[in-house]
């Protein structure tokens, strides 16, 4: 969204909230008009595709996500996390 409303010469205020009472509310986007120069993205939004089709429901092989974490290893503290209940799958999703 502050990507897209660069386009109409508006910028953006985000309030992270880190303490709110909705636990589904995590931050507020202000948009104001201030002039702002369309970002370098804006044209790409237009041409995003997002595939929401269901994906494969094989459990990745053991070298895949070997091959996952040494990929994510090179960043100090990062570790990927691998979910593979489906009740816990739902719940990320929501």
């Amino acid at each position: 969204m502050r990507i897209a409303a660069t386009a109409f010469g508006l910028g953006s205020k985000i309030d992270y909230l880190s303490s709110s009472r909705d636990h589904n509310l995590t931050a507020t986007l202000k948009l104001v008009h201030d002039d702002t120069d369309a970002d370098t993205l804006v044209d790409s939004i237009w041409l995003r595709h997002t595939n929401r089709k269901f994906y494969e429901k094989n459990v990745l092989s053991p070298s895949i996500f070997q091959d996952l974490h040494d990929a994510v290893s090179v960043f100090p503290g990062a570790r990927p996390h691998l979910v593979t209940y489906k009740r816990v799958l739902k719940k990320l999703g929501n």
